[in-house]
């Protein structure tokens, strides 16, 4: 009987998301999509400066390394 239930809860689920208008479900895509962009361009800007700071790692890694060697 608690299987019952669940598809039952399901079902009225359902029903209701079919009760919200299209415009609402339009504004909620934009805002998922403008979220999405958001996120994109946030991974573009870290990969941006984290690959600036390639040539800085190197040079610290070879200054220790000369130190550790004399």
């Amino acid at each position: 009987m608690i299987g019952l239930g669940k598809i039952w809860f399901v079902a009225k689920a359902v029903s209701s998301l079919r009760l919200i208008s299209k415009r609402t479900w339009l504004i909620l895509g934009a805002v998922a999509l403008g979220l999405l962009v958001l996120l994109a361009w946030a991974g573009i800007v870290l990969l941006s400066w984290l690959w600036d700071q390639v040539p800085l790692v190197l040079d610290i890694g070879k200054r220790l390394m000369g130190e550790a060697t004399t």
